[in-house]
Parts: structure tokens; C-alpha cells; sequence
């Protein structure tokens, strides 16, 4: 019993240096927690960083995706056939007024090396020009069954002065041994009305299409003979210059627009006889 009591305060130190341990292992770390806390509030700070860098990129992004859809736009646009014919007809227009640079027998190739080639040689299956132009658009601007009509510009020479000069193509035959010219078969139909008479007319006429020259042209289909050309400009095919001239002398005394219709037109005309509502049939026209 002696060894025991001496015992006792070894073991009751002992007791305390355990449960100092303890509770030094237990209680809290207000450190370690600010510390924690600190550390939580930088990835949260971290994240709304991320969260503005990634607001950046898709907002970039989304610009970039609006500048390609508007360069796709501007390429598609330069490239749509619609518009390099209404570029090419502009350009046909100004060489026109500026003279091409060959005579009225040749056929401007154009392009960086100008040329001039006959008009012969036009669509004729074979290249005559370096830069292959005048093989280049061969395509007819008419098919039967194709009606124009014509609004008068200015007009001195016809006795019935119409309003509205109807061109209609009833056959397009093409040669296999004469390719740069196609022979057609029209109606020329004329409304009109003045202080005399109003009415009219029917006239069948035959006239031929010129691929090098982009023109039709109808041979006088009465006795005045007066003779009707109508030029494209090579490019636009819904449109065409026309002109009403002397078949001896070639002056021209009479011009139109004409512009392609779609759908029925005049089916009252389609008898393809000589009619004039007017019965003047000694007219001119």
C-alpha cells in the first residue's frame, strides 16, 4: 500500500499530460479556420476571374462568327451569277459609248489584251480570240414561245406610231453548218391608237439572231419596209435595245425598250393571220 500511495502522483501527472494532449488536439484552430476561409475566398475569387474570362471569349467568339457569316455573305454576293451579269452588262453599256476599238465587222475579245476578231468567228465552236471571249457566251437570249415588249422612246417614221410593240418568237431554227447565226420566225405586234384609228395588228415576219453581234433583226414584213433590230448587250437577257430603221438606207427613225414577259400574252393575236381591228390594212408600219 505504501508503493501505491507513492505511485499515485506519477500516475495523476501522467493523467494530465494525456488530457492536455487531448485537449490540445481538440480544441480549435481560429488560425487554421481564417486560414481556410482565406484560401476559399481566393478560388471563389478565382472562379468569378474564370467565369469573366470565359463572358470574354464566347463575346469574342460570337464576333468572329458574325464577321465570317458577313464575309460568306460578300463572297456569295460577288459570285452570284445575277450580279457578275448585271456587272458585265454595265461594263457591255460603257464599251459601247466608248467604242470598242474595232470596226463594225469585228468582234471586241477585250479582257487585258484587246483584240478583234470577225464577227464570223463568233460561237462558231472554235476559239479565234487568246483569251477564248468569243466563244465564251453563246447562249440564245430567245426560244419560241418568248415575247418582248416594246415601249416606244421616239418614233418618226411608222403610220400607226404604236404604244406597245410586242415581239414574240414563234420558231428558232439553228444551221449545224452556220452556227454564229439563227434564223427565227416572229410576230411583231403592234397596239395603237391616234386620231385616226386605233386598234391592232398581227405582221408574221422571219428575222435571224447574231451571237457575235447580240441582235436580232427582222426582215420588213410590209411594203414600207421598214426593218426591226432589237440588241442585247451580251450579259442581260431579259432586255434588249430596239430600233426601227429603212432597209435601203439603214436610218433609223425609231427606237424601243424592250423587256421580256412572263405568262400569257396577247393570245388574242395568236391567229397568226394579218388582223387589224381598224381594217386599214393599206397602212404602214
Amino acid at each position: 500500500s505504501v508503493k501505491m500511495k507513492a505511485a499515485r502522483p506519477l500516475l495523476l501527472v501522467f493523467l494530465l499530460v494525456l488530457v492536455g494532449v487531448d485537449l490540445g488536439r481538440g480544441a480549435p484552430d481560429h488560425h487554421d479556420d481564417d486560414v481556410h476561409h482565406d484560401d476559399h475566398d481566393r478560388d471563389h475569387d478565382h472562379d468569378d476571374d474564370h467565369g469573366e474570362d470565359f463572358d470574354k471569349i464566347d463575346h469574342r467568339l460570337d464576333k468572329l462568327t458574325s464577321r465570317i457569316e458577313d464575309i460568306r455573305d460578300r463572297i456569295h454576293q460577288r459570285v452570284d451569277p445575277d450580279n457578275i451579269n448585271k456587272a458585265r452588262s454595265f461594263q457591255a453599256r460603257v464599251q459601247k459609248l466608248e467604242g470598242s476599238g474595232c470596226d463594225d465587222q469585228h468582234f471586241q475579245c477585250g479582257g487585258t489584251d484587246p483584240e478583234c476578231q470577225s464577227y464570223l468567228f463568233v460561237c462558231d465552236g472554235h476559239k479565234d480570240c487568246r483569251n477564248g471571249a468569243d466563244e465564251a457566251f453563246c447562249e440564245l437570249p430567245t426560244k419560241k414561245g418568248d415575247y418582248f415588249e416594246g415601249h416606244i422612246i421616239w418614233d418618226t417614221c411608222t403610220q400607226r406610231k404604236p404604244d406597245v410593240l410586242g415581239l414574240e418568237v414563234t420558231n428558232v431554227k439553228e444551221y449545224d453548218y452556220f452556227t454564229p447565226v439563227v434564223k427565227l420566225h416572229v410576230n411583231i405586234l403592234l397596239e395603237y391608237e391616234n386620231n385616226l384609228f386605233d386598234g391592232h395588228v398581227s405582221l408574221p415576219a422571219v428575222g435571224h439572231y447574231h451571237l457575235g453581234h447580240h441582235t436580232i433583226s427582222v426582215i420588213p414584213p410590209e411594203d414600207d419596209r421598214l426593218a426591226l433590230f432589237c440588241e442585247f448587250d451580251g450579259f442581260n437577257q431579259d432586255r434588249c435595245d430596239g430600233h426601227i430603221a429603212h432597209e435601203a438606207s439603214g436610218e433609223v427613225c425609231a427606237e424601243f425598250v424592250f423587256v421580256r414577259q412572263n405568262g400569257n400574252h396577247h393570245d388574242d393575236h395568236h391567229d397568226n393571220d394579218h388582223h387589224d381591228d381598224d381594217h386599214h390594212n393599206n397602212d404602214h408600219h
